[in-house]
């Protein structure tokens, strides 16, 4: 009897071996291709609109620490670069380069409609600082306390309607900035020390509570609030006239907003300088937006030297100068109109007092206890 062909003979049954392992690898090539094209379009917008983000993946301390808000974001770039080099790796394993190919045409349409939607967008948000009528000292005062520079300060003030915020910032003995008035302060308030001289290190700070009270605050934590609160402004007090001093927190600054990938914070600072050694130490480091000639360091109400600051701050485009209440008088409001200078006075916490700063053509007071809430430009409800 002869032998007809069957498909459950031997040769049938490998041909349906062979079919099925093709179905499957080719089945899984698509999978991957499919998921890494998602992949690779999400990483190319993201980049594209974020493209700060993209520093967080290579930074996994800073992304797991601080729970940054980009983090989602950095995981869909990280995912999509590790899809994508595994379905290049197994196109390559097998041969299938016109898969490989088909992906890297399909990603390229996607950059370039991205690319074209994007025509006449801001990639980042030009933030641009008008002043305020009320500027929250040390973060604000909270329980008749004032200069804590604390979370709960803070908390406080941004709940009573604050959107510009002064900060004081001080080197630790182990060169970390920290929001600190200044250390004999701190001894005083904090540890019950009367010691002039004694600098704490970064971790006995941040473990000793404000007056047995509050919350301390490093600089990574201010940016931290930041990136929460995307609307508010930050003005700098870092208490020193030294140039070299002011180079070396400035530098800090700015590697601690270079390492949480948010370039577009640096626009929402607001730098106090106090003569133009400092200007220049750090507008050398990074050109600011916005500057204050700040004077309570370098001016004791001398008309001739303010009539030489403020002309050598017109020079260099500063529009804004800080000084203490109690030098405010007609001749200074006449200099700084002249200049076309904004002033601003500090600290003020007197409603009365304010509301005649006001109308003699102040532009905005420190404070620690006036609250947004109460005011309107020139006058108070409170």
């Amino acid at each position: 009897m002869s032998h007809l062909y069957h498909p459950l003979s031997t040769l049938g049954r490998f041909d349906i071996l062979w079919i099925m392992k093709t179905a499957v690898k080719n089945t899984i090539l698509v999978i991957l291709g499919l998921t890494a094209g998602i992949f690779a379009a999400l990483t190319i917008v993201l980049l594209a609109f974020l493209h700060n983000t993209a520093l967080l993946i290579f930074d996994v301390k800073t992304l797991f620490a601080y729970n940054s808000y980009h983090a989602p974001y950095a995981f869909i770039i990280a995912a999509g670069c590790i899809f994508i080099f595994i379905f290049v790796f197994v196109c390559i394993l097998y041969g299938r380069f016109q898969i490989l190919i088909a992906l890297c045409a399909a990603a390229a349409s996607v950059f370039t409609f991205t690319i074209c939607a994007m025509d006449q967008q801001v990639i980042v948000e030009d933030y641009d600082w008008d002043g305020d009528a009320l500027i929250a000292h040390a973060l604000g005062g909270i329980n008749d306390d004032a200069y804590t520079c604390s979370y709960e300060a803070f908390d406080q003030a941004y709940a009573n309607g604050f959107t510009t915020y002064e900060v004081d910032l001080s080197l630790t003995s182990d060169e970390r900035l920290v929001l600190a008035h200044d250390w004999p302060t701190w001894c005083t308030d904090s540890k019950g020390l009367n010691n002039t001289a004694y600098e704490p290190t970064h971790d006995e700070f941040m473990s000793t509570k404000i007056k047995g009270l509050y919350s301390p605050m490093d600089f990574e934590g201010l940016i931290r609030l930041m990136i929460e609160h995307p609307e508010i402004y930050i003005v700098t007090d870092t208490k020193s006239s030294d140039p070299e001093i002011t180079a070396e927190q400035f530098n800090y600054i700015i590697d601690t907003i270079v390492k949480y990938g948010s370039r577009d914070l640096l626009d929402r600072f607001i730098i106090q300088v106090y003569n133009p050694e400092t200007f220049e130490a750090v507008d050398t480091i990074h050109q600011f937006e916005n500057y204050i000639l700040t004077l309570y360091l370098c001016w004791n109400g001398n008309l001739t030297e303010l009539y030489s600051l403020m002309s050598w701050a017109s020079t260099n485009e500063i529009t804004d100068v800080t000084m203490w209440y109690y030098l405010y008088n007609d001749d200074v409001r006449a200099l700084a109109e002249k200049y076309g200078m904004d002033v601003y006075l500090h600290t003020e916490n007197d409603a009365e007092l304010a509301a005649e700063f006001y109308a003699n053509g102040v532009r905005g007071l420190y404070t620690d206890f006036l609250t947004p809430a109460g005011w309107q430009m020139g006058r108070t409800t409170i």
